[in-house]
């Protein structure tokens, strides 16, 4: 199978609720120049340097078609790895090499609200 050529870009996008922020990192690369039948994306919690790449977890069940992936439900500040395979037209799915990999970083963010001055509830005018 030919190498894979893959470039990778992670968008992290954030959701509010009040008691907390959920993160998602968009995942997107380009067609690998080889014939494939899709594509895995595998993840690891946390940096990259170092981690061999069997202690990564597949995040999709059958390999996908799309040339993005959406992976959700980090918590502020969270540290994940990921690298993308190309999965082979033959009767064995067989993976490429790795695309490499690329770490993501959930941002933490702090709330810019003020809070009342002493002795004066929250919400009140005067």
């Amino acid at each position: 199978m030919r190498k894979l050529s893959l470039i990778l870009f992670i968008l992290c996008c954030a959701t509010s609720t009040s008691a907390q922020t959920v993160h998602s990192n968009t995942i997107t690369w380009a067609a690998s120049t080889g014939t494939v039948s899709g594509y895995n994306v595998y993840r690891f919690a946390g940096a990259c340097v170092g981690t061999p790449l069997s202690s990564f977890t597949r995040l999709n069940p059958t390999p996908i078609t799309a040339l993005t992936w959406t992976d959700s439900g980090m918590a502020d500040g969270a540290v994940n790895c990921y690298y993308i395979a190309a999965v082979g037209t033959d009767a064995a799915k067989t993976e490429s090499q790795s695309s490499g990999t690329w770490q993501a970083t959930t941002p933490t963010f702090t709330a810019n609200v003020a809070p009342p001055p002493p002795g004066r509830p929250a919400g009140s005018s005067q």
